[in-house]
């Protein structure tokens, strides 16, 4: 039994992937490249929707990202603090309030490396 799921997954998972093939192929032949940038300007300009190059629209999905991310730290920091303060000693309660800002500080550490390390490629290819 085992093995025929076995069988019947690869099966499936070969004719998935030689259709995706496929399909792909045949996008591939019936789109043309070559005026690319006066077919994007000519949908622009119709759409209303402004030009912009791809750096710049993932920078501002980062950013967008990014403020979202501060505003969690805050509010995980701000609860935090606030389970510190009504604990009124029981450590238990103390301990969990640790943990969480430990948690949203080392968070934050790794939403700055990561912008960091976003930033500096970015930089490089634009």
């Amino acid at each position: 039994m085992k093995n025929l799921k076995t069988k019947i997954l690869i099966v499936i998972f070969s004719l998935y992937g030689i259709f995706i093939s496929r399909i792909n192929h045949t996008l591939a032949n019936h789109i043309s490249l070559k005026n690319s940038d006066a077919t994007l300007k000519t949908v622009t300009g119709r759409s209303g929707v402004g030009e912009t190059d791809v750096a710049t629209f993932v920078g501002g999905i980062i950013n967008g990202v990014l403020g979202i991310i501060g505003l969690m730290f805050f509010i995980l920091m701000f609860y935090g603090g606030f389970l510190w303060l009504t604990s009124r000693g029981e450590e238990d309660k103390v301990k969990k309030s640790q943990n969480i800002i430990l948690a949203a500080i080392i968070g934050l550490i790794i939403i700055v490396g990561s912008y960091a390390i976003t930033n500096f490629v970015t930089s490089r290819l634009t």
